[in-house]
């Protein structure tokens, strides 16, 4: 194992082991629920047992929505597992100093949730292939961050099924802190 491949093990250079491993959110679903992870709500609090594929899927289907609540332990394992450590995310004191109303969930927690909700969808034998999302809004402390996504477009390209998404994070009122675009490609 090279010591860069250490490092991203151990949590350095933006790789949080805490949230994200390779081959799935935290690994299994028990450490998900661990985490106060929940399973999406329109699976009946089952991760989706069907594959979704190419044929089933079309414009305007919804995905199963993930919801993460984003308390001052989750944000501290965050930023030691980021190296993210600016102190509006942990510091009720430092953040209102700066003008906020108390301490903020990162920007790339809400980019991995997103990323943790494409991931449980696309199923075993699907790919996430592109995310991108922007930092819009601020998203607070002690409440419910939310992720839906809903798909706008499928084509072939080079022989992959491929599904594109709008998707977005928002708070508890419904207003859209994190939206973004992604690409999957499905069986």
């Amino acid at each position: 194992m090279t010591s860069e491949m250490q490092r991203r093990q151990a949590g350095v250079w933006g790789c949080p082991p805490v949230f994200y491993l390779p081959g799935g959110w935290m690994g299994s679903t028990e450490s998900r629920q661990a985490a106060g992870l929940r399973a999406p709500a329109l699976s009946g609090g089952k991760h989706m047992a069907l594959q979704p594929t190419f044929e089933a899927v079309k414009e305007g289907d919804q995905l199963p929505t993930v919801t993460l609540n984003c308390d001052s332990q989750r944000l501290v394992l965050w930023a030691a597992g980021s190296g993210d450590y600016y102190q509006i995310h942990y510091d009720k004191d430092f953040a209102q100093a700066t003008g906020l109303p108390d301490r903020i969930t990162h920007g790339a927690l809400k980019h991995a949730v997103l990323g943790r909700m494409l991931h449980e969808w696309v199923g075993e034998k699907g790919r996430v292939q592109r995310v991108a999302c922007q930092y819009r809004g601020m998203d607070m402390i002690d409440k419910d961050l939310i992720a839906k996504g809903i798909i706008t477009a499928k084509r072939t390209e080079n022989g992959q099924n491929l599904v594109d998404l709008e998707i977005w994070t928002e708070d508890p009122s419904g207003q859209k802190t994190t939206p973004g675009t992604a690409t999957v490609a499905l069986p």
